[in-house]
């Protein structure tokens, strides 16, 4: 993904743009590799990188409502899951 090679190398703004695209284009993800396949399960974590890089370029408020949508999509994930970890933690450091 795009959004995480300018995540990581922290260029914020460009992963923002990234991220917020992939949201915002969320239907046309929903079935990308087979008609019989869906791929849902790639979209919740667009809204965990969202607020990894919107932390990043200082938009704390829009990055806490990021994390807690990814949060509210993974609701039934467990403690072990890294990212829903994380997540919490940035919401409650």
């Amino acid at each position: 993904m795009l959004g995480q090679a300018y995540l990581d190398a922290e260029y914020f703004p460009e992963a923002v743009s990234e991220f917020d695209l992939c949201v915002k284009r969320k239907g046309e993800a929903l079935d990308v590799f087979f008609v019989d396949t869906s791929t849902l399960r790639y979209w919740p974590p667009a809204y965990y990188w969202l607020g990894r890089a919107q932390e990043g370029v200082g938009a704390d408020a829009a990055a806490r409502k990021s994390f807690e949508q990814f949060l509210t999509m993974r609701a039934g994930a467990g403690a072990a899951d890294a990212m829903v970890a994380d997540a919490r933690r940035r919401l409650n450091p």
